[in-house]
């Protein structure tokens, strides 16, 4: 059974969207009253966009988190990131969708000026496992327009695929920092990958696909570590607390930083209280549309 199902599992990210209620909303989340609310998590204090853009031209480290099908995300990290552009800010741009293989590839399509269904087709991403090229664009063409430096931030699917199914054994300091995780966010973490992956992942399974997450986390963090701003554009899962700034902080990197997460707005959940309280540890949070989205567990039944 463990053979069968994992194949399955891995073609999606280790850590994916939560899936899609059962039930019908109470309210039309159209109507929802935390829709593009920004909150401070610490104290819930609320932001308008321009206290935001303010907080976010402070930091020397931007950890941009998404849902990764829907596109008004994008469009939102797109909008952060062209008012950074003119506030002076010019931030190097990490991605976890593009392999740190495909470096080379990304730095020469940079250097003859490509837009951005060429870069798209520099770093195949029609082959890969992530969406349609076409919700990421607003983002791409932001950072290509403003010449803002790429930079490849995730190992590599088949990298990750043998990491995840114990085929390869990873390298002594991954080991040792995959054991130095703490154990509450090792926990958290074995727990979302349940939850996420429909509550059909073997428990034998979850001790690689935690080691995988800490390589992705690794890979994200590491192409963080240059002078001068960086962004980093990946799933909310990776910027939380226990994610890649557990690693920053492992790394000994103390600049300033900043996360946000854009989580789509709950029908059932309208109170920020008890929103905040639901919420991944991050600094900010930004409630949002929710996008149609087939069950992710249908597969699976």
């Amino acid at each position: 059974m463990v053979s069968r199902i994992l194949p399955l599992l891995l073609m999606f990210p280790l850590v994916a969207s939560p899936a899609v209620p059962a039930a019908a909303p109470a309210i039309a989340l159209a109507e929802h009253p935390l829709l593009d609310t920004i909150v401070q998590r610490s104290d819930a204090q609320r932001l308008d966009r321009e206290a935001l853009l303010r907080r976010a031209a402070s930091a020397e480290v931007l950890l941009l988190g998404e849902v990764h099908d829907n596109p008004e995300i994008h469009r939102l990290r797109a909008w952060l990131l062209a008012r950074l552009v003119e506030a002076g800010r010019r931030p190097a741009v990490a991605f976890e969708q593009i392999d740190l293989e495909d470096n080379d590839a990304v730095h020469d399509c940079q250097r003859r000026g490509c837009d951005a269904d060429a870069l798209a087709d520099a770093v195949n991403w029609s082959a890969s496992a992530w969406p349609p090229f076409a919700l990421y664009r607003p983002i791409f063409e932001v950072v290509l327009s403003q010449g803002l430096d790429i930079r490849p931030a995730n190992p590599g699917r088949d990298t990750i695929r043998r990491l995840a199914l114990g085929e390869t054994e990873p390298e002594a300091a991954l080991r040792a920092l995959d054991e130095s995780r703490p154990g509450v966010a090792r926990a958290a973490l074995e727990q979302t990958l349940r939850d996420s992956h429909c509550g059909m992942l073997p428990e034998s399974a979850l001790p690689g696909m935690v080691l995988a997450q800490t390589a992705r986390d690794r890979a994200m963090a590491e192409a963080l570590q240059a002078q001068g701003p960086q962004a980093l554009m990946a799933g909310n899962g990776h910027i939380m607390a226990s994610g890649v700034p557990w690693v920053l902080d492992r790394l000994g990197d103390t600049r300033p930083r900043l996360s946000i997460a854009w989580l789509e707005v709950e029908g059932g959940l309208t109170d920020l209280e008890k929103a905040l309280d639901a919420a991944p540890p991050v600094d900010v949070i930004w409630f949002t549309v929710r996008t149609e989205r087939p069950d992710p567990c249908a597969a699976f039944r």
